[in-house]
């Protein structure tokens, strides 16, 4: 096996990158650009065992290995996103050389430039829904006509009132759920109506998330520049109006436009 591979973290605009001052993959190395036609890769050297082979297997099951590297690659596509439109490539992206790089960029050269001219000015924001089931079950039991009077019916004899309001607390959570789904439609719908391109991604389940409420809306959307401001106060606006009801609206950004940009992988045949 070699001693050095050859570690991609983003393409870029050639004329538009100056010296990469972020750390490497590795954390000591230095970043570097290979450019072609206009076109540059960013990279580093890494060693090929890790991220290739038996030791690469361990390494991607360590979730503190992963993380601190993670955090370096996206570091240094961000710090690229200051000066020039990026592809972002996905973490853990090696080459077993330059030569085998520079084969790629030349192949896929005007795909990579025609996608750094698409996103020129605009940027990647994220939107998250998160739902508090149990306030959002109670806001119904407030609101809705019918569960709202079946709950004033309820009787007032503990015993037989138990059972009753259980049910009827089960019934307003097994709605609110259909609510969640509704109202998260409906904020995508209203969102894309100011964005470029959306872009649905995977929900995160709590332990991904971190978060003590279930998400229940989760998407990418490329904004021009010149949108982000209105963009915002739209988020800001539907979170601000459902928030009583136990849907909290989360906006982070700006990404690399990492939902939107294609796959560069080996060379065409």
């Amino acid at each position: 096996m070699k001693d050095t591979a050859t570690y991609v973290y983003c393409f870029a605009r050639a004329d538009r990158l100056p010296r990469v001052t972020a750390r490497a993959i590795d954390g000591s190395g230095r970043v570097s650009t290979l450019a072609l036609g206009g076109v540059a890769a960013v990279v580093s050297s890494v060693s090929p065992a890790e991220f290739t082979g038996a030791s690469a297997e361990a390494h991607l099951t360590d979730p503190a290995w992963v993380v601190q590297r993670a955090l370096q690659h996206e570091q240094v596509i961000e710090e690229v996103m200051g000066c020039s439109p990026v592809l972002p490539v996905r973490f853990g992206t090696v080459f077993s050389s330059r030569r085998a790089l520079k084969t790629l960029l030349a192949d896929r050269c005007a795909e990579i430039a025609a996608f750094l001219d698409r996103v020129a000015d605009k940027e990647e924001w994220a939107v998250k829904g998160f739902v508090d089931l149990a306030r959002a079950g109670a806001s119904l039991l407030a609101t809705h006509p019918v569960l709202r009077e079946r709950w004033r019916r309820l009787p007032q004899s503990p015993g037989a009132r138990y059972l009753q309001e259980k049910r009827l607390r089960a019934e307003a959570a097994t709605q609110a759920k259909l609510w969640c789904r509704t109202v998260a439609e409906q904020v995508t719908v209203e969102l894309k109506g100011r964005a470029l391109e959306v872009c649905p991604v995977r929900l995160q389940s709590r332990s991904v998330s971190g978060r003590d409420a279930d998400m229940v809306l989760h998407c990418a959307f490329l904004l021009a520049g010149s949108g982000v401001l209105r963009f915002r106060r739209c988020v800001e606006r539907m979170g601000s109006a459902y928030a009583e009801q136990g849907l909290a609206l989360e906006l982070s950004g700006p990404w690399p436009p990492h939902n939107f940009c294609p796959s560069i992988g080996a060379p065409r045949a």
